[in-house]
């Protein structure tokens, strides 16, 4: 089936959708049968051809670097709780929303890296284990986009350069362990690399102050530890 077939009308390409699901089962074993049927009706959406005008104009959209704003960065967190069971959620949310970067935690086992970057296939992906069954962070950054891992040796912190526009930024994932104290010195530190950052996380704080009805002690050292931070 020729790119340059001027049909107005749209073709399925079987082929492709072959050569793909080959490569999605694998993926989708763990999932309902729901989920898997989601799944695939999500990548024969992908397979369907179109004259050449639309594709030059797909290709012009989406095969150059991003022309975000320096003030938007469109960024995706989400507390997945099971990467296995919650993939198809992701990959729905990413088709929706685009984002830029994408953050994960709570991945709920010991996730391989191959298979997050396969699954975030279009992002620079970066990945820390955690410290207990639930930890884990992953930041997954366009590849269209300049990046860098930075060295941070504390578990359940992963922190990237980012250079959007010719400024750079700098992004992290931090997930805290209900029983562990917050890494309020790490967040510090983090400051100090650049005046722009973005610190997205899941510090398992409680404080009426960001609308808890309950309070805990991470949730007092956040409040208090914040105004040295700053």
């Amino acid at each position: 089936m020729s790119l340059l077939n001027n049909s107005k009308s749209p073709q399925f390409n079987r082929y492709k959708f072959i050569e793909l699901s080959d490569k999605l089962l694998p993926l989708l074993h763990e999932l309902s049968g729901h989920q898997k049927q989601i799944g695939i009706e999500t990548l024969e959406e992908c397979c369907w051809s179109r004259n050449f005008q639309d594709l030059s104009t797909f290709w012009q959209q989406h095969y150059c670097q991003p022309k975000s704003s320096s003030n938007i960065m469109p960024l995706l967190h989400y507390n997945i709780r099971y990467f296995y069971s919650n993939q198809v959620d992701l990959i729905g949310m990413v088709n929706v929303y685009e984002p830029v970067i994408i953050s994960l935690n709570v991945l709920g086992t010991i996730i391989p890296d191959k298979n997050v970057k396969q699954l975030l296939f279009s992002h620079t992906v970066f990945t820390k284990e955690g410290t207990n069954p639930y930890g884990g962070v992953v930041i997954a950054i366009d590849m269209r986009l300049k990046c860098e891992l930075m060295d941070i040796k504390e578990p359940n912190i992963i922190a990237a350069r980012v250079i959007i526009e010719d400024q750079q930024f700098v992004v992290a994932n931090i997930y805290s362990p209900p029983t562990d104290s917050l890494p309020l010195a790490s967040m510090s530190t983090l400051l100090k690399h650049s005046k722009n950052i973005i610190i997205v996380d899941d510090l398992n704080t409680r404080h009426p102050d960001w609308d808890c009805s309950q309070v805990n002690t991470t949730g007092r050292d956040l409040l208090t530890g914040s105004t040295s931070i700053n």
